[in-house]
């Protein structure tokens, strides 16, 4: 590793967001550095896009950012953080290794009493505790409340415990919450006495409704795939915040990696009293999440909360990325050897551009150049994988001559499912309306064919041109069952016919 790799890279680091910016019009970034406890910042861009040109306010180092799942890593350091207060006070519970059931009770109950009995908070943390990715997103989606949720995940198969890595956010809110239990404490509550307070990151809070007072905030901004405009959808974060709920800025994630840089150094005292050990454990490879495919070829590693790894030139490192589709992209990493760590943040909708920038800083600090030129390019591809359209009938076009057997008053009905809830369903017009959630969300159902109709969820959910279907089951001229393909990922998706509307 070069001598001068962070000074050279710090030289060119104006140079490397503005040249991303202009490739992929991300709206605003603001990006921080920490290089031997001394801070660097340069923030480029517009907060909020849906103002007059001449009323736009730029983004600084102050402006706060709604950062995803960088969340994942605070909290696993504000984790380690309660194990070493849990310590000092005498008190040997919540460390990662206890199970969460010690905490959480029956609040959270996995379909396996195996994993129940034994599930630890490491392996939460770690997302190799069998829920499936996104477990519980779809809920959150439907406005349900964290504690509902972790209570309908009973519901949830599971993949093989401690042997699948799947990320979940709420995986990881459930060993965040077994702490606050133990804690006798909100998590949001914790976060702010024993780590952003103490660290002065005073502009840091894991609760959007004090995102939504700070004035100097940037706006979300959703992509099309050519262009970003002014998000439509908010996203409060506030069921999942261990996992996604941080709102900051570089300044204060600044404080913060520099506290991950300190707890590695032998010669100096971290700002902050975490246990080695406690945190060592949070940066050690515990899952593996990126198998590689060659016997040659690095796998990727997780461990809790953390993206780690060692690079080509036997450097450990640790990172994490985060996203909202709505409208936010993040990406942190650490590198202690160099003694350096980068954070980006941007308010606009995943595309690469977070991450090049990363990638391209850090790859200057450790080889005295970038290794490839089209890291943004690299980036980019992998990220418009997300924005294509999805669903069983997604690019399909309904028959020529369909046939429609039923009127629509049959379909009409309460549906009942353990895990989504209630849904109703009625006719309206020439098409059905389906409502479901706490918040009453309602879907328009257009007639496909028979007894299957077509649902587009909205921009809010997935990709332009979306379209999914929902089939409804009959049997002796009555409607006995829904199932939606939009909501049966993990097969859970089938509402049977519970009764009919109004009784």
């Amino acid at each position: 590793m070069p001598a001068d790799g962070v000074q050279k890279a710090l030289g060119r680091l104006e140079a490397i967001v503005d040249a991303v910016k202009a490739k992929s019009g991300v709206p605003g970034i603001a990006v921080g550095v920490i290089h031997g406890g001394q801070p660097h910042y340069y923030c480029v861009g517009d907060r909020n896009l849906s103002l007059p040109k001449d009323k736009r306010q730029k983004v600084d180092k102050a402006t706060v950012f709604q950062i995803a799942s960088i969340s994942k890593s605070i909290s696993a350091t504000l984790a380690a953080r309660m194990m070493t207060y849990f310590q000092e006070q005498g008190n040997a519970v919540a460390i990662w290794e206890d199970p969460v059931v010690q905490f959480l009770g029956n609040s959270y109950h996995p379909t396996s009493d195996y994993v129940w009995e034994r599930g630890t908070i490491g392996d939460y943390f770690a997302h190799r505790s069998g829920l499936p990715a996104a477990a519980g997103d779809d809920l959150e989606g439907l406005y349900y409340q964290r504690s509902d949720i972790l209570l309908r995940l009973n519901q949830m198969p599971l993949d093989p415990f401690r042997v699948t890595y799947n990320y979940c956010n709420f995986g990881l809110t459930i060993g965040a919450e077994a702490i606050a239990r133990a804690a006798g404490k909100p998590w949001e509550e914790l976060g702010r006495d024993f780590l952003f307070n103490p660290l002065h990151m005073f502009a840091t809070s894991y609760r959007y409704a004090e995102f939504k007072q700070r004035e100097n905030r940037a706006a979300l901004h959703s992509y099309d795939g050519t262009d970003f405009a002014p998000s439509p959808f908010p996203r409060n974060p506030d069921a999942q915040a261990p996992a996604g709920g941080v709102s900051s800025n570089v300044v204060d994630l600044v404080r913060w990696m520099d506290l991950l840089l300190a707890l590695g150094r032998s010669d100096s005292k971290p700002a902050l009293d975490i246990e080695q050990k406690f945190f060592v454990e949070s940066v050690t490879p515990q899952s593996v999440n990126a198998r590689s495919p060659v016997q040659n070829a690095r796998s990727g590693c997780y461990g809790y909360g953390f993206n780690v790894g060692t690079g080509a030139n036997g450097r450990m490192s640790m990172s994490h990325s985060g996203a909202f589709f709505v409208g936010a992209a993040t990406a942190f990493h650490v590198l202690p050897d160099a003694d350096a760590g980068i954070v980006v943040l941007t308010n606009g909708a995943p595309v690469g551009a977070a991450e090049a920038i990363v990638t391209e800083f850090m790859d200057i600090v450790q080889f005295g150049d970038v290794t490839r030129n089209n890291w943004y390019e690299i980036a980019h591809d992998h990220f418009m994988n997300f924005y294509k359209a999805s669903g069983d009938l997604a690019g399909n076009l309904p028959p020529q001559k369909p046939n429609f057997p039923h009127p629509l008053a049959i379909y009409e009905g309460v549906y009942s499912s353990a895990y989504f809830g209630e849904a109703e369903v009625w006719a309206n017009g020439d098409h059905l309306i389906l409502q479901l959630g706490p918040r009453k969300l309602q879907f328009v159902l257009k007639r496909w064919d028979a007894d299957i109709f077509q649902m587009d969820p909205g921009r809010e959910f997935t990709a332009k041109g979306s379209l999914y279907s929902v089939r409804f089951a009959l049997s002796g001229g009555r409607v006995t069952s829904m199932t939606a393909a939009y909501f049966n990922d993990n097969i859970l998706g089938t509402f049977p016919f519970a009764r009919p509307r109004g009784s």
